[in-house]
């Protein structure tokens, strides 16, 4: 597995991807663009950790779906190092909010699982923070960010709508200057069907992953001239690896759907792209535990170091500090793996052992609580078979859809059963020890836990091998 997602070699002999459109500038960024990734985004704190460790600072803050969210937390002032002390003390499991079984059955309706309110509280309370001067009511809206103190920052939200490219809210633009920043990141994290979508000017909207995952063209269609500059670095969740053998045709289509262009944003400007392999974490992995958060750290420092190393026109980590951070991160990672395997293998035997408890309960229920047999019923028939002497045997007939059970009471022992069989649907059963012995009158009969009833003839009691055995409306030994 470690060696799948990661790659621990000797960085001498390792030569970075060429960028097809290499910076042409001295690099100074001050513009940070994230792509999305959900509840991977934390990655993102470890990358961010290492770069400000190195120097870099950022201004203009760019995102989708999570790094939208990282952006919006960036951009009222938080560090690094809040923004991770914020994503690990967050139970993101509250951001699905309502019950699963009701979000199933209004799903048609709804268009999503979750209305994502919590996660609106949530970030508007975060955002609050850092505007002390705002009341508890207020929610933070873009032209609020022209109001922070001794800093000029600037936030771009990307999401996806009908009709559009890219559709995006901007603190500079002031036809978003009232729009709310939770409202903004809302709709850029809108997994379809996961959460319901917003709407905008009567038109849907939905995560911006499903057209500007990545938003390095959206920027660049805004803002042309960062083409050719270094005004930019971009974090991008996804495997390291460009070329990629196809197995699943469906997973195929998805990624040429939803980021062809991302893949080739990431070609274009590998020298200004951080790429964060977070395997195997996935999207809407809400319920992180320790292990998975950890390594989403360490991943995130250990390729933004990698980074560095190549394409740092200043101070650059040294080959055993990149080499050391990735050891760490595969080790990690190899954890998450191990982990996550013990939970598949537990949830595979709960629902084992749920369902043969559910086995046993139906078992239960169908042995003992179902409805007593009438002893008349005409679902049961009795004849007799081979009379002989003054005992014979008696040929029972289940003719219903579930088993019987029939036992036969001893005339000289009226308080023990002499012996019982359980006749299963659609069945025609001898009840005799063998073809030699058999049961006469006198004998009591009991059909499930019906009453005893008495087995007698139906002509002359002496003639038995002329006569046919019945059950009596008599209580066995009622009589005597």
């Amino acid at each position: 597995m470690v060696n799948d997602v990661t790659e621990i070699t000797n960085l001498d002999s390792q030569k970075a991807n060429t960028p097809r459109w290499p910076r042409k500038q001295p690099f100074a960024p001050n513009i940070l663009v994230m792509k999305g990734g959900g509840v991977k985004g934390i990655a993102y704190v470890g990358a961010l950790q290492t770069l400000e460790k190195y120097g870099y600072q950022f201004n203009h803050f760019v995102g989708t779906s999570a790094g939208a969210i990282s952006a919006a937390l960036l951009s009222v002032g938080y560090s690094s190092t809040e923004l991770g002390e914020i994503l690990k003390k967050t139970d993101f499991r509250t951001f699905k909010d309502g019950y699963l079984l009701t979000s199933l059955l209004l799903l048609p309706f709804r268009k999503g699982l979750y209305q994502g309110e919590q996660f609106r509280i949530w970030l508007d309370n975060c955002l609050r923070q850092k505007f002390p001067e705002y009341s508890d009511a207020v929610a933070i809206r873009f032209k609020h960010l022209n109001n922070i103190k001794n800093a000029s920052r600037r936030l771009t939200v990307f999401t996806s709508t009908k009709g559009r490219t890219a559709y995006s809210f901007d603190s500079d633009d002031p036809v978003n200057g009232e729009d709310e920043i939770s409202f903004a990141c809302r709709c850029s994290m809108a997994i379809p069907y996961f959460f319901i979508p917003e709407r905008i000017d009567g038109q849907w909207v939905v995560d911006g992953g499903m057209q500007n995952n990545y938003p390095i063209n959206a920027i660049l269609d805004k803002f042309p001239d960062l083409k050719d500059s270094s005004n930019f670095v971009g974090l991008y969740l996804g495997n390291k690896k460009t070329q990629r053998k196809s197995e699943w045709l469906l997973f195929d289509i998805f990624s040429i759907w939803s980021e062809s262009s991302d893949e080739e944003a990431k070609e274009y400007f590998i020298d200004r792209t951080i790429v964060i392999d977070p395997r195997p974490v996935k999207t809407t992995d809400f319920s992180l535990s320790t292990n998975d958060v950890d390594f989403l750290l360490a991943e995130g420092k250990a390729s933004a170091l990698r980074w560095l190393f190549h394409w740092s026109e200043g101070k650059r980590p040294s080959k055993e500090e990149v080499e050391s951070a990735e050891l760490i991160s595969a080790q990690l990672r190899e954890n998450v793996v191990k982990e996550r395997r013990r939970k598949l293998w537990q949830n595979f035997m709960f629902i084992i052992c749920a369902l043969i408890f559910l086995g046993l309960i139906g078992w239960f229920l169908f042995k003992y609580l179902r409805p007593p047999i009438e002893e008349n019923s005409t679902e049961h028939k009795y004849k007799p078979c081979q009379f002989g002497s003054r005992i014979g045997s008696i040929i029972f007939q289940n003719n219903s859809n579930y088993p019987v059970n029939v036992k036969l009471w001893h005339p000289a022992n009226t308080n023990q059963q002499f012996r019982q069989w359980e006749i299963s649907s659609k069945t025609t059963k001898k009840l005799s020890e063998n073809d030699d012995k058999g049961y006469g009158d006198d004998w009591g009969i009991q059909i499930g836990d019906s009453e005893i009833k008495c087995i007698s003839m139906v002509n002359n009691k002496w003639d038995y091998n002329k006569g046919e055995f019945f059950i009596s409306t008599d209580t066995f030994y009622s009589n005597r």
